[in-house]
């Protein structure tokens, strides 16, 4: 017996569970904002023209710096311009937003794929958490707090302890077992 349209229908429609093909966050480049902060002029007229190093941003960039605009060229010879917003935080200074060229939005990060940057709506990447299936999570968190634990030197002695601690927990937490945090009391 053929398949009826409505069941073809729906399988062509619904979402695919973790066979994306979209970008995932973690491995895309960045630039973030909180790395321009102290380079940015704050004063109207003033010119800065800056390469641009990072860790998460491995791509040379050449920055054009003022206090309304970021122009970017990249290292293919692409060149963007974003608008800066100031955005008050009740908490003294200021913090500088980028606007994102496409949508108008402002991102604290804007992300670069074929050198190209946008905000996160704009890229339609997606968390690796997103991506894995729900049992290889722990393992993931643990990663992550292996990872945070590996380039935070200083940190407090007790928050140290407290992360350690879970991620202990992480690591031996099982990954069946309907994710619960028990002994598996059925074969």
């Amino acid at each position: 017996m053929p398949m009826p349209p409505q069941l073809a229908r729906w399988q062509k429609t619904r979402p695919r569970k973790h066979k994306s093909t979209k970008p995932v966050f973690e491995t895309l480049p960045c630039l973030c904002v909180g790395e321009l902060t102290r380079i940015i002029p704050r004063k109207y007229g003033t010119v800065r023209t800056q390469n641009f190093f990072s860790s998460s941003h491995v791509p040379l960039l050449r920055l054009r710096l003022t206090c309304e605009t970021v122009e970017v060229r990249h290292k293919s010879g692409n060149t963007q311009k974003f608008k800066i917003l100031w955005a008050k935080t009740g908490f003294g200074h200021p913090r500088p937003v980028i606007c994102c060229d496409k949508c108008q939005r402002g991102a604290y990060k804007l992300y670069n794929r074929f050198d190209d940057l946008a905000c996160k709506r704009c890229r339609g990447a997606i968390y690796l958490s997103q991506k894995i299936t729900p049992k290889a999570r722990p393992t993931l968190k643990a990663y992550r707090l292996a990872r945070f634990l590996e380039l935070k030197s200083n940190i407090n002695k007790r928050t140290a302890e407290r992360l350690i601690r879970q991620f202990g927990e992480k690591a031996m937490m099982p990954t069946s077992n309907y994710r619960t945090q028990g002994i598996r009391g059925w074969k």
